[in-house]
């Protein structure tokens, strides 16, 4: 689920930030280089045809889509962030249906895992006072043997039954303890990626808040 959601909003950071980047490009005025900028579009073939009426031409590398042409260098690569952000946006519009319910079934998860903890602590604290009891037993036996030594050889088999619980507990009790620690870092993790996608989608609405400062208008 998580693995889903992580890949979910690698393509949708990735397809947003095209849109926003082809959205800064149509309104720059200052000359930008060209070139570099069809670099920044690797997944666009950029074509010239040279002669007497030279033009420009982009299709994207996959699919079926027509090229696009334009008898300036800068047209055709508007045209190209014009389509990357068309793209964006119906990848977006598929994507976030998808969000929503996967934060919703991540909370009842961590819920959950939070619910075990608590669980398993109180076994813990149960598990604990059982053997202070035990070994209280077993002092108890110890004590009963120096006094009565026509019950030496019962009360030995009865403490030596008693260690046997007390080795058989304490293996339970280190067993729930490696449980107990591997949730809490399950809960870590689960934690992590949490916050590592509410940063995600923090950082890209400041970035679309930058972009419409600066003037951006996002692609109907």
């Amino acid at each position: 689920m998580l693995t889903k959601l992580s890949k979910i909003l690698v393509v949708f950071v990735t397809f947003a930030s095209i849109a926003f980047l082809g959205v800064a490009v149509a309104i720059t005025n200052s000359g930008p280089n060209w070139a570099t900028e069809a670099q920044a579009l690797p997944g666009y073939e950029f074509t010239y045809t040279g002669g007497e009426k030279p033009s420009w031409s982009v299709k994207p590398r996959q699919g079926d889509d027509p090229a696009k042409t334009s008898r300036t260098h800068p047209g055709v690569i508007a045209a190209a962030y014009a389509d990357a952000a068309d793209k964006a946006k119906k990848e977006a519009e598929k994507i976030e249906p998808q969000i929503k319910p996967l934060e919703v079934q991540i909370q009842k998860t961590t819920q959950q895992i939070q619910e075990d903890l608590y669980g398993l602590e109180a076994r813990k604290d149960q598990l604990v006072k059982q053997l202070d009891d035990i070994h209280k037993q077993v002092g108890a036996i110890k004590q009963d043997t120096t006094r009565a030594n026509e019950d030496t050889l019962k009360i030995r088999a009865q403490a030596e039954q008693r260690r046997s619980d007390v080795y058989r507990l304490i293996r339970n009790y280190q067993a729930i303890e490696a449980d107990y620690y591997q949730l809490l870092q399950q809960k870590r993790r689960l934690l992590d990626m949490l916050f590592q996608m509410q940063g995600l989608r923090d950082r890209l609405q400041e970035r679309a808040d930058d972009l419409v400062v600066q003037g951006a208008v996002a692609s109907e």
